[in-house]
């Protein structure tokens, strides 16, 4: 089967697929086909959202928008590094139009994720199936984002490093890391199957974990093509080797 046809690119469409599920939906930020209402109902339910590609990868055109005020009359909207503040609701529907206008975007429902010296933080988590199509945990990394900005992704120069480190610099004892872990571990797994009984031809999934300030998990994002270079920049690479040896599998 061609690589081309083992990916499911629409955000849109995956998210649909999830949230079919009960227990993977109460994991999923509520997200929404972009339009100027979707955007004030999601701004004005949970304050701050992200405006994303519906196709997009790595993190480029990926927008975070921020209500500033509980009346709705001061917005901000965040792309890379570059701020807009101060923005009105008509000049902030004017600031994304040259972005939103020609291609199909979500919105996402902001969640306030976990930081490291004050710099987000998110978790890449990969799941593969074996010879038997049987599907497996591989590992997990944290992605550090650059300070000042709003997404995590390794192509926007985030910073790796073992999840326990995070987890554990946090204040957090280890205890809680294998409880997060296992937490993790379950949601992508249950995830990866139902994914996999509407498109059965995937072969792995790199979901970006969000973990808020009571470190519950949300899937910000699922790849059906998730870069294995995070796994190669922290020192032990017994996760690196594992993904690649499953990959091989279908070579």
């Amino acid at each position: 089967m061609a690589s081309k046809k083992r990916r499911v690119p629409s955000k849109w469409v995956k998210t649909a697929v999830l949230v079919r599920n009960k227990r993977v939906r109460r994991a999923i930020p509520q997200t929404m086909l972009y339009r100027a209402s979707t955007l004030d109902k999601l701004l004005r339910r949970h304050g701050m959202v992200y405006v994303k590609p519906d196709h997009g990868q790595q993190g480029r055109g990926v927008m975070r928008v921020q209500q500033n005020n509980s009346k709705g009359t001061s917005f901000s909207v965040q792309r890379g590094d570059r701020i807009h503040s101060r923005l009105t609701w008509r000049q902030l529907v004017r600031e994304l139009r040259p972005y939103t206008r020609n291609h199909v975007h979500v919105v996402q429902q902001g969640v306030d994720l976990l930081r490291y010296n004050g710099r987000i933080l998110d978790i890449r988590a990969v799941t593969q199936v074996d010879r038997s199509w049987k599907w497996h945990f591989t590992g997990m990394v944290a992605r550090i984002a650059q300070p000042r900005k709003a997404v995590t992704n390794g192509s926007q120069g985030a910073d790796i490093t073992p999840v326990p480190f995070v987890i554990t610099r946090n204040g957090r004892s280890i205890e809680t890391y294998n409880r997060i872990e296992a937490e993790i571990r379950q949601l992508c797994l249950l995830s990866a199957r139902v994914l996999s009984r509407k498109y059965p031809f995937l072969q792995e999934l790199g979901f970006d974990i969000g973990l808020d300030q009571k470190l519950r998990p949300w899937i910000i994002e699922v790849n059906t093509k998730p870069d294995v270079k995070p796994f190669s920049k922290i020192s032990d690479h017994t996760m690196y080797y594992r993904i690649l040896r499953y990959r091989r599998n279908f070579k």
